[in-house]
């Protein structure tokens, strides 16, 4: 694994733990973190305090919404030609972030592995992430 994208939003300090985690296991990752400039710098000090050194983060903070997520890393990706790439984010949320991420990255070779953080969620917020996730598909057909 090259990369290691953790997506801000919702959930952010799981989402923090878990791309920690993953680079513990893989030392030689750079930790991407994707979001706003609040978001960014949350998860920055989080995955400093926990073991991951400023030269293994890189930060993208133009982010507002996950299209945006997918736009931004998705011209990181090209540039660095990283070959293997997982992406944290929540459980109800990696759904939507696989259709954008794949949109944007079609007809290249980055490998995606999502990893999906699970998230205490309600029904709602399937309904919601579903119906964002249609609409979405719908205006890009």
């Amino acid at each position: 694994m090259d990369m290691i994208v953790i997506l801000g939003g919702a959930d952010l300090r799981a989402r923090t733990d878990f791309g920690a985690h993953l680079f513990h296991d893989n030392l030689k990752a750079l930790v991407l973190i994707s979001g706003t400039p609040q978001e960014t710098s949350t998860m920055t000090r989080w995955l400093t305090a926990h073991g991951v050194p400023d030269s293994r983060q890189m930060r993208e903070a133009q982010s507002y919404s996950t299209w945006d997520n997918a736009r931004h890393v998705g011209v990181l990706l090209r540039t660095m030609a990283a070959d293997t790439v997982a992406v944290v984010t929540s459980s109800w949320h990696a759904p939507r972030a696989h259709a954008m991420f794949a949109r944007v990255l079609r007809g290249n070779e980055v490998r995606l592995r999502f990893c999906p953080v699970p998230s205490r969620t309600t029904p709602w917020i399937a309904l919601l992430e579903v119906l964002k996730t249609t609409v979405w598909l719908v205006h890009r057909i």
